[in-house]
């Protein structure tokens, strides 16, 4: 899918992206709102891999459902990866092992379709890069040392441009493993393969590569150094240094793919053909699909033809090309409408089917709120001191308006209205990423976070008063301060210290 995918060069007067809408941007069908019934049901019951769920007849009797809306919702929980029907005796809907794969998949999707550009993703790996090296030197074990210093002699090895890139992608999601947060090797891994992507169409200068495998395998020994001898401030700097250079060196190579003067080089070897293989069909109709409404300018509402008229375009069936446009669907990125005037209707891009998949996975993995709380601080740290910087005066009122709705919502409500003012700074500082990540996250608290004691509530009221405050003052060390003070209080009451 990585031709969707935007290689812009970076720059400081780069254009914002506001790309998150708000949620119920897309009406849902009784489908999907079965199939997030059947994956309430799997989680609320333990998520005990190999259940079996029932068989179709009993399934479409417990959720009062036809059996072409049933097999539609099974689809949906098959390409979740969260359980599979199998026919025959003993057969019915069976629960899978925790749905790792498709929650990667379905993030890489979302920001590919969403045509992410290299910086985005760039400065949402740095944040979590520094963060994961910190931590993963305060909990890495003897085993976890062993498989890192193992990876780094395998890059060591590496002896074309394919297999060093991958060798680096595979240390960084291994340093992620050892800090025991599953999310952090989760989105690391997502970013892995937006980054991939975006490498498969650019050119590598045999020279540069050299160069540059000598310093990474370097940099990889030292940092796994670091981490194990439990050196965190050592190992946030050499994270530093890295992503800095990997940023002067990516912009490198964008410029001379723009510009065409890139004089000799290798196209990185396999990884195109290998993308293609693991595709399906329907997965590149969707792709060019995607590539076809950007080359429009993204006009929601366009219609992009009949059904008829698209499959004669991308010459496919009928069963591919629907397929194809399902996957777009859910995504919010086109909507199917039948009649005289229906077709294909250019939508716009909508997370909550990737953000409910991520939190299925998140679930599943029974991810502690430890885990959640430093993986978000982390992120929403980065978004509000970014908003600080470039608030208008848009964003201002915006913000103003979640205080007023916080300021009257009542106790119960509190925490959901509170989420929301979160959700709005992570959209307006301008990455895609980092909002979605952040999305993802603030969704997940609300279903596992204890309720709010009341007589908490004025501190949390007072607490997102002053972040407000000091973002639309553009006090950007004032904002950081204050959302760090916010998020170690509710570490606390997450704790039962308070």
């Amino acid at each position: 899918m990585g031709a969707t995918t935007d290689t812009s060069v970076p720059a400081a007067t780069a254009e914002r992206h506001v790309a998150l809408p708000a949620e119920g941007a897309r009406k849902r069908k009784l489908g999907e709102k079965v199939a997030a019934r059947i994956l309430a049901d799997i989680i609320q019951q333990g998520w005990k891999e190999g259940e079996n769920l029932g068989t179709e007849k009993e399934l479409m009797a417990h959720y009062g459902v036809s059996r072409a809306t049933l097999r539609e919702a099974i689809r949906q929980v098959e390409r979740h990866g969260a359980a599979a029907m199998r026919r025959g005796a003993g057969g019915g809907l069976l629960v899978s092992a925790p749905p790792r794969d498709a929650a990667v998949r379905a993030i890489i999707t979302f920001l590919e379709f969403s045509r992410i550009s290299f910086h985005e993703q760039h400065e949402v790996r740095e944040q979590l890069e520094r963060t994961i090296a910190r931590l993963a030197s305060e909990r890495i074990t003897p085993d976890g040392a062993e498989h890192l210093s193992a990876l780094v002699d395998e890059l060591q090895q590496a002896e074309d441009i394919a297999g060093n890139i991958t060798g680096n992608m595979k240390i960084r999601v291994a340093v992620a493993q050892a800090t025991g947060n599953p999310s952090l090797p989760l989105f690391i891994e997502a970013l892995n393969g937006v980054l991939r992507d975006i490498l498969a169409v650019l050119q590598v200068d045999q020279r540069d590569f050299q160069r540059d495998r000598e310093l990474s395998v370097l940099f990889k020994r030292e940092l796994v150094n670091a981490i194990v001898a439990r050196d965190g401030e050592r190992a946030d700097l050499l994270v530093q240094h890295d992503v800095r250079r990997r940023l002067v060196a990516m912009t490198s190579l964008m410029t001379a793919a723009a510009t065409g003067t890139m004089e000799s080089g290798q196209r990185l070897p396999g990884w195109s053909e290998a993308a293609e293989r693991t595709q399906k069909l329907s997965e590149k109709i969707a792709s060019r699909i995607v590539a076809d409404i950007a080359r429009t300018g993204w006009q929601a509402g366009l219609n992009l033809g009949t059904e008829v008229a698209l499959q004669q375009r991308y010459s496919v069936s009928r069963a591919v090309l629907r397929e194809a446009l399902r996957q777009l669907e859910l995504l919010g990125i086109a909507q199917v409408k039948s009649g005289v005037q229906g077709g294909v209707i250019i939508g716009r891009v909508d997370p909550s089917y990737t953000i409910d998949l991520v939190k299925t996975y998140l679930h599943s993995s029974r991810i502690k709120m430890i885990h959640l709380w430093e993986t978000q601080s982390c992120l929403e740290i980065y978004a509000v001191t970014q908003l600080a910087q470039m608030a208008t005066g848009a964003d201002m009122e915006a913000l103003d308006r979640h205080i007023r709705r916080m300021e009257r919502a009542k106790p119960d409500d509190f925490l959901t209205t509170a989420s929301a003012l979160h959700d709005e700074i992570a959209e307006r500082a301008g990455n895609r990423a980092l909002a979605l990540f952040i999305h993802i996250l603030v969704n997940y608290g609300l279903d596992e976070l204890p309720p709010v004691d009341p007589i908490r509530i004025p501190w949390l009221m007072r607490a997102h008063m002053n972040i407000v405050a000091a973002i639309k003052a553009h006090d950007v060390g004032l904002a950081k301060a204050e959302t760090l003070q916010l998020f170690l209080h509710s570490r606390r009451w997450v704790n039962g210290q308070l």
